[in-house]
């Protein structure tokens, strides 16, 4: 009995754990994804002023390229290895409870 409710609280601690990670990852990838986005919408600002100052405003050149997010995810997805949170772990409802020394003695 003693080693089952042990046993659920380091499943619950394990799952704590993932949650934590889970979390963190989600964070990296978030930045990661800020950091690129301004890195592309850099390099576009570049490209653009780079064109010849003869282009007329509306030449689809001059025009800002979205940036691909799929595609930057799919990347960094695949280097990064997903992080799988464990199902909620439930606690037994029995009705088990506590015996002390004393009380299995007698």
């Amino acid at each position: 009995m003693i080693a089952r409710r042990e046993h659920k609280l380091k499943l619950k601690e394990e799952r704590k754990i993932a949650e934590e990670a889970f979390a963190e990852r989600e964070r990296l990838r978030n930045e990661a994804l800020d950091l690129a986005r301004q890195e592309h919408e850099g390099k576009e600002d570049e490209r653009i002023s780079a064109l010849d100052a003869d282009l007329p405003q509306d030449d689809p050149r001059r025009k800002m390229r979205d940036f691909d997010e799929k595609s930057f995810l799919r990347k960094w997805d695949a280097e990064n290895a997903k992080v799988e949170v464990p199902p909620v772990v439930v606690d037994d409802v029995d009705n088990d409870y506590d015996i002390s020394e004393s009380e299995n003695k007698e």
